[in-house]
């Protein structure tokens, strides 16, 4: 299950922006910039099944997933928490 975590709660909400919550992509600010970097790919397997929609056999063909990586930023909180409450 993918998931962000954001470790000073909405402090940085601005410059981190936000993700849609259907299908998790980023849409506003730093998640938007770093999606593909942040989301990873999907992995699948490819079957052959019976009528009965059971496997037969092996996978034909698989890809394992690949997980995201992580983005490590520099922001100082205490700095960004005093210009946010400045505004």
């Amino acid at each position: 299950v993918p998931q962000r975590y954001y470790p000073e709660g909405d402090l940085l909400a601005n410059p981190l922006g936000r993700v849609n919550e259907i299908d998790r992509l980023g849409v506003e600010g730093l998640e938007r910039k770093w999606d593909d970097y942040l989301q990873g790919t999907d992995g699948f397997s490819v079957i052959q099944v019976n009528v009965d929609n059971r496997p037969v056999g092996d996978a034909v063909s698989s890809t394992r997933a690949v997980p995201g990586d992580n983005l490590h930023l520099t922001i100082d909180p205490k700095l960004q928490r005093v210009a946010q409450e400045s505004l």
